[in-house]
């Protein structure tokens, strides 16, 4: 922004010297799409602000933020931080993102450096910080977010759940006066994600401006103010409670704090309650005699092996899963959960013991790992890593290809698995996966699982980033592929949302540490421990 521009905005905002982001009828479309994902946006956030931002998947929340922080450009004039710098100049970029600190949606996006402290160090070099200061820098932001056992080690070796404490732990390094955290707790467990919530409460406490770009209703009831986002546009911006109380929120594809796929409220450590009204899971479908689809005989394995980075996954953990059932695996990041659904799937093998796969044992030297992936397909933690087609439509017809489904059939899965997802096939065939917001993609590749018809499907966190109505769309589409006779497992953080599950099994350390039986129960299941204390230490910043 030159000359007289430039001049124009200061006076615009000099009547106000406590704002510090101010969007004016902001309009934004992607390179080479008609589609506009933000349409005639304004906003002001003033310093020390608590502003939480929701809407649906797709809502254009993750493009705001990044046409702020500069990571996008936008027109001239119509974003300006501190009222001088405009993210549509490359020569304001530096000031702008010294100001502001922007966590991904997804760690791998933002991580840059082999090893854990270097990656914390990354940012605070290019600030040209002094080795003395970056050092307490370093240890304070590694210490706040449970990390400094694993500082030495290589970035590529921790949990999603730890990179996205790292990527946290790098912005809070750098001490912006503002901090975007994009969907920053999705991919960690309960425990975690009380701390980083409290870490925004102190954080902001202490002065910083906190923008919380959420789908959870209960983050985003900490804010003191919280802005809506429907399809690129703002419908809402004011206090929580008069959020809460309009009658139309799930035309939003929102919902009350505390309502989405709930049979049961936590109220102590390993203990839950019914709450009055909840919904209750559809699990008429299962077969207490039915064979078994997976069983786990005294599995063990270790990431790294023999080398001073070695992780366990599985320590002897015994299990059955049987078939045409719905089983859900808990537990805190880097339990052990995923490495379970890899090993059902194998693209892990055991170290001892063996896995059982539909009657076929991984003792068998003649055992085809492509034959099981195709009987059971694995939806990945980190959906980017898996996509690779240009379009939409091509990335859900590759596993049917791949089975040799042809012509009007081969339309017709994956226009059933889209439709089914929530991303309808006639609008979203032809775009490119790589344009469509963390949510969509997310439920590109559980169509891209669906669409192979298998006998077992495997999700692995199927449910991070996604907005509350497709949270319970999913746990629709889990319900009837188990009514077709298929066999789900699926892992998550979330304990509420294994009230649809069958068995529930707790990972603890790589060990399976309880098994609970729904049914038998009366769904009083085990849940993670939740607090929001802090690790190892408070911060202050």
């Amino acid at each position: 922004m030159m000359g007289r521009d430039r001049m124009y905005m200061q006076e615009v905002l000099r009547t106000n010297d406590d704002i510090l982001i101010s969007v004016n009828k902001l309009w934004y479309a992607y390179y080479g799409s008609a589609e506009q994902v933000l349409s005639d946006v304004s906003l002001c956030v003033k310093r020390g602000d608590y502003l939480a931002i929701c809407g649906a998947n797709g809502s254009g929340k993750t493009t705001l933020g990044r046409c702020i922080i500069g990571l996008l450009s936008p027109p001239p004039q119509t974003v300006s931080v501190k009222g001088i710098y405009d993210p549509a100049h490359e020569s304001d970029l530096f000031e702008i993102r010294k100001t502001i600190g922007m966590v991904f949606q997804s760690p791998q996006d933002q991580l840059v450096a082999s090893i854990v402290e270097e990656e914390v160090a990354f940012g605070l070099e290019n600030l040209g910080m002094p080795a003395d200061l970056m050092e307490i820098r370093i240890t304070e932001s590694l210490a706040a977010l449970g990390l400094s056992a694993v500082r030495t080690r290589p970035c590529r070796f921790l949990s999603a759940g730890q990179q996205q404490r790292l990527a946290i732990a790098s912005v809070l390094a750098m001490r912006p006066e503002c901090i975007i955290f994009d969907e920053a707790t999705a991919m960690i467990d309960p425990e975690g994600r009380a701390s980083i919530l409290s870490i925004m409460d102190e954080l902001n406490a202490q002065g910083y401006t906190i923008i919380h770009i959420t789908h959870d209703m209960e983050e985003a009831a900490r804010a003191r103010r919280v802005m809506v986002m429907n399809q690129g546009a703002v419908v809402f911006d004011g206090a929580p409670d008069n959020l809460f109380a309009l009658p139309d929120l799930e035309s939003w594809r929102l919902c009350l704090p505390g309502t989405v796929m709930r049979t049961s409220v936590v109220i102590g450590h390993g203990v839950t309650s019914d709450k009055e009204g909840a919904q209750e899971p559809r699990t008429e479908h299962v077969v207490r005699s039915a064979p078994r689809a997976f069983a786990f005989n005294d599995v063990s394995f270790t990431y790294l092996k023999n080398t001073m980075f070695a992780v366990t996954g599985l320590n002897h953990v015994s299990f059955e899963i049987p078939r045409g059932t719905i089983t859900a695996l808990i537990g805190a990041t880097g339990s052990g959960k995923s490495t379970a659904l890899q090993l059902m799937n194998l693209i892990l093998f055991s170290e001892t013991g063996f896995v059982e796969i539909f009657g076929q044992s991984t003792k068998d030297k003649k055992i085809s790992p492509r034959t099981i992936r195709m009987r059971c397909p694995l939806s990945i933690q980190m959906p980017e890593r898996a996509i690779f087609e240009n379009f939409a439509g091509d990335e859900v017809a590759y596993g049917p290809r791949m089975q040799g489904i042809k012509g009007k059939a081969l339309v017709e899965r994956v226009r059933t698995a889209m439709d089914m997802v929530g991303l309808p096939y006639e609008k979203y065939r032809d775009r490119n996966p790589r344009k469509l917001s963390g949510g969509e993609r997310r439920k590109l590749a559980l169509a891209s699982v669906i669409a192979m018809d298998a006998d077992a499907y495997l999700f692995d966190e199927p449910t991070a980033s996604l907005d509350p109505c497709s949270v319970q769309e999913i746990m629709n589409v889990i319900l009837e592929l188990v009514q077709q006779g298929k066999t789900v497992v699926f892992a998550t953080h979330n304990m509420h949302y294994a009230d649809i599950a069958d068995n529930v099994f707790y990972f603890e350390q790589g060990l399976v540490v309880n098994k609970t039986c729904a049914h038998d129960t009366g769904k009083t299941l085990f849940v993670l421990p939740v607090s929001g204390k802090l690790e190892e230490g408070q911060l202050n910043f």
